[in-house]
């Protein structure tokens, strides 16, 4: 198995692009409902990089033997080059050597989850937390056996006793939270990820993948709890606004979570300030067709937020949809859009200078047809024109016209009154317009000049 193909890298890739990699897939193969899956992606993942680097271990005294030292300098040298077989074969063979031992039955342990034998890692990690009941690396140990033999309710308890005990590193409480969220317990999600997106809390560069994972976890813990996402997004703004310049590589894991937030109605103007932080990281880009569709992408989110403010009128929303979808060039929706910006003509004139000030590009796109509607008159003519093509639209195709729905009473204008027929005759409701009688399109004109002409 080439680890670098299992998580979609080429050969090579850095580490912290491997570790992107790794809890991107993750979430789509979660050991509760793909454990194949997830043996594949954490296998790769422990051959290219070592989790627990720099998180120390238990000082677990060896037998006093020359044998034992000879087993476990293997033992750490294969655990070192990523030999996790070999690793495992051996602290087998210094258990059954040196019975009772701490050391080899913990590094067994230890490496049959890294082998995917994650049912013995279990009993064994079991068997440690019995002999040391407050041991934060053994109940470390229990838990993430547990979780990654599926175990999700199992290994909640086992989870918080290690988290209590000390175990509090990123990769374990990222482990722990996705484990809260799928144990339904988004507030203690929520509990054990807040200390991570205080302001005071340091990252470092090789850690802006964990990072924005555990800004993911905390989002999705926010929206179980069903709490407003504003004090979120104030965080995560500080966050992109203080990292910005590590932030690159991870452009587009940013990006999704900013989306995520927007859709949640968190407050624009801090939506706003993400976006912008995001913007400083696009100008530090070399690569120019990159830095383009950065570009386009954080144009698609000004748009998203704009369908998101309550301070402007429907229709404009409605423009911004179309506009983030890339239907500026679907003539039937812009006709739909169109009128019901000329219902609305007015209120869009009144927030003309919010626009503006606020979505000056959006604005911009804006602008043309605003100058046509500006007057009443020149509305009531383009008004005419988009009726006689949206009559034909809405007999030619199926859809769910705003338009229509917005304004109900304009049904009639378009399509006349509702006919009463029987097998024999009809019968008309209301009145027969007459040849000189004005046309109901509304244009001014008799009816025998306009639409009675067809």
């Amino acid at each position: 198995m080439n680890p670098y193909e299992v998580l979609g890298l080429e050969e090579g890739a850095q580490k912290d692009q491997v570790k992107r990699a790794y809890f991107r897939l993750l979430r789509e193969h979660s050991p509760e409902h793909d454990p194949e899956g997830f043996a594949r992606i954490r296998e790769a993942y422990e051959r290219l990089t070592n989790p627990e680097e720099g998180s120390g271990g238990p000082a677990i005294p060896l037998p006093d033997h020359p044998y034992a030292k000879m087993f476990a300098d293997q033992i750490e040298q294969c655990i070192e080059i990523g030999n996790w077989e070999l690793a495992r074969d051996t602290a087998q063979e210094g258990l059954e050597r040196f019975q009772g031992s701490l050391y080899f039955l913990y590094r067994l342990a230890y490496t049959q989850r890294h082998c995917s034998n994650t049912g013995k890692a279990a009993k064994n990690a079991e068997l440690l937390v019995k002999k040391e009941p407050e041991n934060r690396w053994f109940w470390r140990e229990l838990a993430l056996s547990y979780y990654e033999r599926g175990y999700i309710r199992k290994a909640f308890p086992a989870f918080q006793k290690a988290y209590d005990l000390g175990c509090k590193d990123v990769d374990f409480v990222m482990m722990f939270s996705m484990d809260c969220l799928d144990c339904d317990c988004p507030e203690e999600a929520k509990r054990i990820l807040m200390p991570f997106s205080d302001p005071s809390h340091r990252w470092t560069q090789d850690h802006m993948a964990e990072a924005l994972e555990l800004y993911s976890c905390l989002f999705h813990a926010y929206c179980e709890l069903g709490e407003d996402c504003d004090g979120f997004a104030r965080d995560f703004a500080a966050f992109l606004r203080k990292y910005r310049l590590w932030l690159a590589a991870c452009f587009d894991r940013c990006m999704t979570v900013i989306a995520a937030v927007i859709m949640r109605d968190a407050d624009p103007g801090t939506t706003r300030i993400c976006i912008e932080a995001m913007e400083e990281v696009n100008q530090k880009e070399q690569d120019s067709s990159r830095r383009k569709d950065h570009k386009r992408a954080l144009d698609r989110l000004h748009l998203l937020i704009i369908g998101r403010d309550e301070k402007i009128c429907r229709s404009l929303q409605y423009l911004s949809e179309l506009l983030v979808v890339g239907d500026e060039q679907n003539r039937p929706l812009m006709t739909d859009c169109r009128l019901c910006m000329i219902e609305e003509r007015e209120q869009i004139l009144g927030q003309e200078n919010y626009v503006r000030e606020t979505y000056p590009e959006f604005y911009e796109k804006t602008r043309p047809y605003l100058d046509k509607i500006r007057t009443e008159r020149n509305a009531e003519k383009l008004k005419y024109r988009l009726l006689q093509e949206f009559r034909k639209i809405v007999e030619s195709y199926d859809g769910e016209w705003k338009y229509l729905r917005w304004f109900p009473e304009r049904r009639e204008l378009l399509f006349g009154k509702q006919v009463i027929s029987s097998e024999e005759t009809f019968v008309r409701v209301g009145k027969k317009i007459g040849r000189n009688d004005p046309c109901p399109c509304g244009s001014g004109k008799k009816y025998k000049f306009c639409c009675g002409r067809n």
